[in-house]
């Protein structure tokens, strides 16, 4: 391999820490792949050493018939961390609180979205909003005076 080539890579994917959920972070994988014109085989190969945490432990876990191709392996993959992604991000939500040392109430609100988006999947957005506003509010707990200042 000519050591002058570029390769598009998206960032590792550990579900507790990314900002994407599996299916987004695929997306960009994709996008990539398609700029490194890999075909399957190639994309098979580069998107495993990506995975981080429990990706990468769902995805060891996979008997060889559920990696075979991209398909199966996203698929499989997707189904899989779903499940760990939901229950995590469940209990994150319930304990995610304002840092207004550090964050904007901008970046603690799409958190708070985020989280409960990835938690309530299946939910519409018109039921999944009391969830969030609820949660919002029970984050900015002790933060009123510090808010109202601003």
């Amino acid at each position: 391999m000519d050591p002058s080539l570029y390769f598009a890579l998206p960032e590792s994917f550990d579900p507790l820490i990314s900002p994407l959920d599996f299916e987004q972070w695929v997306r960009k994988f994709k996008a990539c792949a398609t700029a490194n014109k890999w075909e399957d085989d190639d994309q098979l190969k580069h998107l495993p050493p990506l995975l981080r945490g429990d990706a990468w432990i769902v995805y060891d876990e996979l008997k060889p018939n559920e990696k075979d191709t991209m398909v199966s392996l996203v698929k499989n993959l997707s189904h899989k961390l779903n499940i760990a992604t939901r229950m995590q991000s469940s209990e994150q939500l319930y304990r995610r609180t304002l840092d207004s040392g550090s964050e904007s109430l901008l970046t603690y609100q799409n958190d708070i979205k985020r989280l409960a988006h990835r938690a309530y999947p299946d939910m519409t957005a018109d039921q999944v909003a009391p969830i969030i506003l609820t949660a919002f509010i029970r984050g900015l707990r002790g933060h009123s005076m510090s808010l109202a200042r601003k």
